[in-house]
């Protein structure tokens, strides 16, 4: 079975893309997380603008529309990405207070920006370097956001799910 692909994934020959940024910056990070869904991808260039991070949505024929993101504040937004029907979740593991954040961006043009730290509670041993939004995961309604760092100084590491009702 080598070289073959399962039936289920299909025959992969007919590329139908190559996503760039714009302005190809060598050590951005592009392509450091990537996510598909509804005709829409998603990617992370967390090393964009001194390590503040962007993500670029694509979407159009042959996903040729380009838009980036980025939130003041952050450092390495686009670490992880993720998105399912209109809504994109986006981490960056390191903010200016060093405790990392991950936003929901929804709307037709994704403009509609929620910070998930606001829905959630922490443990009581949150701190500075939690990392959290280093990993992000939607299964609508359910969002996943990891902070591997979380714990103080044991560093035990916690996921943080939730639900949107």
């Amino acid at each position: 079975m080598e070289g073959k692909l399962p039936p289920e994934i299909g025959n992969l020959v007919n590329p139908i893309a190559v996503l760039q940024e714009q302005v190809i910056v060598a050590g951005n990070g592009f392509g450091h997380s990537v996510s598909l869904g509804n005709s829409i991808a998603v990617v992370g260039a967390p090393y964009t603008e001194n390590e503040k991070g962007s993500a670029y949505i694509f979407k159009g024929a042959n996903y040729s529309t380009r838009e980036k993101k980025s939130i003041a504040g952050t450092l390495r937004f686009g670490w992880s990405v993720d998105i399912q029907d209109n809504t994109v979740l986006i981490g960056a593991p390191r903010t200016a207070s060093g405790k990392g954040e991950a936003y929901i961006m929804t709307g037709a043009d994704f403009s509609k920006v929620q910070v998930a730290r606001d829905f959630i509670s922490f443990s009581k041993n949150e701190s500075d370097g939690d990392e959290f939004g280093f990993n992000v995961k939607l299964n609508l309604p359910w969002l996943s956001i990891g902070a591997p760092k979380d714990g103080g100084l044991d560093d035990i590491g916690s996921v943080h799910l939730f639900r949107n009702d």
